[in-house]
């Protein structure tokens, strides 16, 4: 992994640990949203680095991204699983709840 990546996929996993923590919580689903698209933005600068040159400058895609995971049944639940949530049914309702919200951020 190059260097640019492995900060950015450590940024990623610490965004991701503490959208666990706040759902955990209860935090209001803005929040939740929040450090989701983080993780998100992040992962995927990280992994858009590997070709050497700097991803461009964009916060897009958020909500596809989280229509797509609706899309991936085959693994749905392992992702249900590294999102903090204990089924992918908790999962898809989660997603479909925030749907919503995130296309209005």
């Amino acid at each position: 992994m190059k260097k640019a990546q492995e900060l950015w996929w450590k940024e990623a996993q610490s965004d991701l640990a503490l959208f666990i923590q706040l759902r955990r919580a209860g935090a209001h689903e803005c929040h939740l949203l929040h450090y989701m698209q983080m993780a998100t933005e992040k992962l995927s600068k990280a992994y858009l680095w590997r070709s050497g040159h700097a991803p461009p400058k964009v916060h897009t895609g958020f909500v596809r991204f989280l229509r797509a995971l609706l899309d991936r049944w085959a693994d749905l639940d392992r992702i249900a699983v590294v999102l903090g949530f204990r089924r992918q049914e908790d999962l898809d309702k989660w997603v479909r709840n925030v749907l919503g919200l995130a296309y209005a951020l």
